[in-house]
């Protein structure tokens, strides 16, 4: 700091001094050719130096407010995904043994929390969405390639089932082309998580045809009669392993398979399911670790990409747990405080896009506290050396006056006017950089 702010006193001091001699030059020209070159020159040095200093300064420290002190930043930027985003509903081996489900006291996590970093954070946009939720929350027309949880996976597997049944002729049309619903609606779930999910479909089935009676036969699944839909859940674990935010709790990785069956024919629905639980009961799932500080940040509106997807979430996290130092928001969260991941691929009939969740886990207060008193220093260091730049300034000015001044008596007064220019533009350039320097 010390040796480039040398370096910039004297490279102004070699600026005032060709400044002064090109107007001096300017003034005893004998010949017009020689005065209008010197004008040219001394315009240049007065309008096109400055704003090439200005330019080169506000260029340097847009990049310093980029590059913000980090408290023992590491360059390991790996983040352990629990399970690869599937293009087909073909699901990977298992990486770990099955394991008993957690106990009631939830495990500490396997590695320490990274240091929270120190740097500046963009300015929220004001259409930013509230954290804890997706900002386009109507998908259930859209069909996605893996969804958080088997009850996240309902509600799109029975989006327009009256017309898809119809195109699947399980269901018939009448004369005007419009759908017979059936008489009866029976509905069974083959497994524990299936179970859990009959009340569930069975209120979506009740919406879609209402009026049609619609009820629970157990786990057998009925052959329909006339007039009567069968409909069957099955949940096919495909593998399980140890959750990335805690080795004691077991996640699955299965598919839900929907399977509608009337007196003449069937269809079937499926959904790929990785279980998140974070995506969709944050609270829930922060209450089973009090000591843990979680935030989960959630892309914006629909991208065309995954990586903006995953772009946008993180900035949504970083931007809920940045702090505040005089008005200016610092990220203390990067890539490497990012635990667990949730990306979907939604399928349109014009195309794909993308949405993402991110599970990021905030350094400790304590770490917090030593990150805000390092923006703090970092505040007092710039603002002290700007001040020193200023300061130096004004004293190159000065000495630059005085010995304008000097000379002037050496000469007897001969250069005055001469020297009366010099020390015009003098000031005016010393007061236009140290301006300069303290913006």
């Amino acid at each position: 700091m010390t040796i480039a702010t040398f370096a910039l006193f004297i490279i102004a001091g070699l600026y005032l001094a060709v400044l002064i001699l090109t107007i001096v030059f300017a003034v005893n020209a004998k010949s017009t050719a020689g005065r209008v070159g010197s004008i040219l020159a001394g315009l240049f040095l007065l309008l096109v130096v400055p704003m090439l200093f200005l330019v080169a300064t506000f260029t340097l420290r847009m990049e310093s407010n980029h590059e913000a002190p980090r408290t023992g930043h590491s360059t390991v930027t790996g983040v352990a995904e629990s399970v690869p985003s599937p293009q087909s509903f073909e699901v990977a081996a298992p990486t770990a043994a099955q394991a008993p489900a957690p106990a009631a006291v939830a495990s500490a996590p396997e590695r320490p929390v990274p240091p929270p970093i120190v740097e500046l954070a963009g300015e929220p946009a004001t259409s930013e969405p509230s954290p804890g939720q997706w900002r386009t929350a109507d998908t259930e027309a859209f069909t996605a390639n893996v969804y958080p949880s088997y009850s996240a996976a309902i509600r799109p597997l029975t989006a327009g089932l009256r017309e898809k049944l119809a195109e699947k002729q399980v269901l018939q049309r009448d004369e005007i082309d419009g759908v017979i619903d059936p008489e009866s609606i029976v509905v069974s779930a083959s497994g524990s998580s299936a179970v859990s999910l009959v009340p569930q479909i069975t209120e979506q089935l009740s919406k879609l045809f209402p009026g049609v009676v619609v009820r629970s036969v157990g786990s057998v699944p009925a052959e329909p009669t006339e007039n009567q839909l069968s409909v069957q859940l099955i949940v096919s674990a495909a593998s399980s392993q140890p959750a990335t935010w805690d080795r004691q709790q077991v996640i699955e990785n299965g598919l839900l398979t929907c399977t509608i069956q009337s007196a003449q024919r069937q269809t079937s629905f499926q959904a790929f399911v990785t279980e998140k639980p974070w995506v969709e009961s944050l609270d829930q799932f922060v209450s089973m670790y009090p000591q843990r500080n979680f935030v989960v940040g959630y892309s914006g509106e629909l991208q065309s990409s995954e990586g903006q997807a995953r772009k946008q979430a993180l900035s949504d996290a970083v931007r809920q747990a940045a702090i505040h130092f005089r008005g200016k928001p610092y990220a203390i969260i990067d890539e490497r405080h990012v635990i667990d991941r949730f990306a979907q691929r939604l399928s349109r009939s014009y195309g794909d896009v993308w949405r993402e969740a991110v599970l990021v886990e905030v350094p400790g207060q304590e770490q917090v506290s030593v990150a805000r008193m390092t923006v703090e220093e970092s505040f007092q260091r710039s603002y002290m050396g700007k001040l020193t730049q200023a300061v130096g300034m004004m004293v190159l000015v000065i000495a630059t006056i005085l010995l304008c001044l000097a000379l002037n008596w050496v000469t007897q007064g001969y250069y005055r006017s001469q020297l009366v220019l010099g020390l015009a533009g003098v000031l005016v350039m010393g007061f236009l950089l140290a301006a300069l320097m303290i913006a």
